[in-house]
């Protein structure tokens, strides 16, 4: 089991840009699909206007009966669905399948000044959709049977879009905005390192004759369960977990799943190689086995 740490909020930053435009479709050949065709009224979709002031974007509202169709899905079950938003004022009838987020055996487990402690799994879900007619449009989504909430990205004729998840107390659905106008609105460009720039130069050359992806990818699907240990810089820098404790939780949760869901979008895709959330630690209080006096 790899063990993955996530510092800052860096990795953060290099997933969220996963483009969703060349999702493979699965089962096909010939296969039937089941199909579910939403009621008059289970997708209603909003004009609106996306954080930069300027592009436009799109609130969507999804029926609690819709959700409770999309959870009642078997993992690797695939149903054709019509009318799915891929983009502001754009639907299309896309090919879903349901993927499970976690490991059978994961847990989450928060450590804080009192110890560990495991906290109920959630039953969060992934939905991964690609065009019947076998084209770029796409989606990969994160789905809450509990709250109803989605949030994740579609991608459109190559554009990427964000399906921005709403505020807690809001009453609408997911908010699909252009990728680019979220990061028009950062303050400034972040800068990261990973404390590798010090090492030497071993001079290794990549073979141009050599596709060393594919030469990796996998005969058949594999199966890779990946631990999460996070620090106390990450739980409260970006979900301010000292402030608002069960929410910094509740968002951390919901932001794993989320960068697991578009992760695997290139992993299934290059590697043929699925990979799975495992048991995963949110520290909130030091000593952190991760703390170091370099803000890196």
């Amino acid at each position: 089991m790899i063990r993955l740490r996530l510092k800052h909020v860096a990795i953060a930053s290099a997933l969220m840009a996963v483009a969703v435009s060349r999702i493979p479709p699965r089962n096909a050949g010939g296969t039937v699909y089941r199909h579910l065709i939403p009621y008059p009224g289970d997708i209603a979709t909003t004009e609106a206007v996306a954080p930069d002031g300027v592009s436009r974007a799109e609130h969507v509202r999804f029926a609690r009966r819709l959700i409770t169709s999309l959870a009642s899905l078997a993992p690797e079950e695939t149903v054709e669905i019509r009318d799915w938003p891929v983009a502001p004022g754009v639907s299309r009838t896309l090919r879903f399948q349901r993927e499970e987020i976690y490991s059978p055996e994961a847990e989450i487990v928060v450590i804080d000044n009192q110890g560990e402690h495991a906290l109920p799994r959630p039953k969060l879900f992934a939905l991964r959709g690609v065009s019947i007619d076998g084209g770029d449009d796409a989606v990969a989504l994160v789905v809450d049977p509990a709250s109803g909430v989605i949030h994740g990205v579609s991608s459109l004729g190559g554009e990427d879009f964000e399906w921005l998840a709403p505020e807690p107390e809001a009453a609408s659905g997911p908010l699909i905005v252009p990728s680019k106008s979220v990061r028009l609105t950062l303050p400034e460009v972040p800068r990261w390192t990973c404390s590798q720039e010090g090492l030497p130069d071993l001079g290794m050359e990549r073979d141009p004759g050599v596709d060393s992806v594919r030469a990796m990818s996998l005969s058949s699907r594999g199966y890779m369960i990946v631990a999460v240990d996070t620090d106390v810089e990450l739980m409260e820098q970006k979900f301010n977990y000292s402030r608002n404790p069960s929410g910094a939780i509740a968002a951390a949760v919901s932001y794993l799943a989320d960068i697991f869901t578009r992760m695997n979008v290139f992993y299934e895709r290059d590697l043929n190689l699925h990979l799975a959330q495992g048991t995963t630690f949110l520290r909130v209080a030091e000593p952190d086995p991760y703390s170091q006096p370099s803000s890196d």
